[in-house]
């Protein structure tokens, strides 16, 4: 398997018209590469992995009672697996709980496992809501964009990955 990369477009007709032609008694193949498509596909498929990641990672908890703390939150849904953080939400001028916070598991199994368990459990006389947090609430914006390079641009480490 090899990899041309020509100068002038006008050569690759040329190229492909010497499909079947032998090389040390081995017919030759030459075909058009589908790189930029594959590379396409990959991003994409990183893409909806790492945001799919993310989002079962992220959890909202809301009806907290307000005279809970981070450290209490801590340590009801630390069972479940390690925690990233707790953001316990404040009003800025009281400094008084708002009455939601958002967890984050470094695991998304101990995340979903939480989600189920904990969803509609009574905590300190409050029934609790859990749910997965949203990119759009969350405030993540993933910028998929490779910028405005038009066609195929290849780097050394692009042409390694042209012949895995």
């Amino acid at each position: 398997v090899g990899y041309v990369e020509f100068y002038e477009e006008e050569s690759v007709p040329k190229a492909l018209a010497l499909t079947g032609q032998k090389l040390l008694g081995i017919p030759v193949i030459v075909q058009l590469t589908e790189a930029e498509k594959n590379r396409q596909a990959r991003l994409a498929e990183q893409a909806a992995s790492h945001a799919t990641d993310i989002a079962y990672h992220r959890l909202y908890v809301g009806s907290v009672h307000f005279n809970l703390t981070e450290d209490d939150l801590r340590q009801v849904f630390e069972p479940f697996g390690p925690l990233e953080f707790v953001n316990l939400h404040k009003d800025p001028e009281t400094g008084r709980s708002r009455g939601f916070a958002f967890i984050q598991y470094k695991n998304p199994e101990d995340a979903k496992q939480a989600l189920e368990k904990m969803n509609g459990f009574e905590l300190a006389g409050r029934t609790i809501k859990v749910g997965l947090v949203t990119d759009k609430s969350s405030g993540m914006n993933l910028n998929l964009d490779d910028g405005d390079v038009a066609g195929l641009a290849l780097n050394a480490q692009s042409r390694v990955e042209l012949m895995q």
